[in-house]
């Protein structure tokens, strides 16, 4: 009798969501990390020290840094897909609308 072999998969199908999530997780970190490239435009266009600037990030990081662990525990029970989900609309939500800001 000759062996069996299992079927072939072909990678194409999880190509689409794999490059979908990679850019993702690119426009998500350019993001995150824009305002810090945009210091010296922000504290000059505030008519404020960049030190004082720069703490726009610290007390962003500071947030993430209090909140990541309760919000992890808060959503573990939650599946997978509807919580990636979740996460992007909020992030899309509020990205949108600090760009449509007037100032």
């Amino acid at each position: 009798m000759p062996p069996t072999h299992p079927p072939t998969t072909h990678p194409l199908p999880r190509l689409l969501p794999l490059s979908l999530l990679s850019l993702l997780v690119f426009i998500i970190g350019t993001i995150e990390f824009l305002p810090v490239g945009l210091l010296p435009d922000i504290s000059s266009d505030l008519d404020v020290a960049p030190s004082r600037t720069g703490l726009l990030v610290t007390v962003y990081a500071f947030t993430v840094g209090l909140t990541a662990a309760p919000l992890t525990a808060r959503t573990s029970t939650w599946p997978r897909k509807r919580l990636f989900l979740t996460t992007c609309a909020v992030f899309m939500a509020a990205t949108a609308l600090s760009g449509l800001s007037p100032n």
